[in-house]
């Protein structure tokens, strides 16, 4: 890891490892932000594990930034079929 780094930048740090040891990776990644001060960015396919882990969530789709109304839309699962459309 950079020395006194200004953000960090994980890219998808779960996706190899098995359903366990992702757990318990995401576990010590939140307790990880309580302890640090800095800005993570969270690159991530999986929206459940965006949702656990953010404090704020972008989603791109063909390279557009969703709205926050779509996406929470999403999550409460009312509005699914505008997400096609976002």
């Amino acid at each position: 890891m950079a020395r006194d780094p200004k953000v960090l930048l994980l890219d998808e740090p779960f996706s190899a490892v098995d359903q366990v040891t992702r757990r318990r990776l995401q576990r010590e990644l939140a307790l990880l932000r309580q302890q640090i001060d800095i800005p993570i960015v969270l690159v991530t396919h999986d929206l459940e594990e965006a949702a656990a882990l953010a404090d704020q969530i972008c989603v791109l789709h063909n390279g557009v930034s969703c709205s926050k109304m779509l996406l929470m839309c999403f999550f409460v699962g009312r509005c699914r079929r505008w997400w096609r459309a976002c």
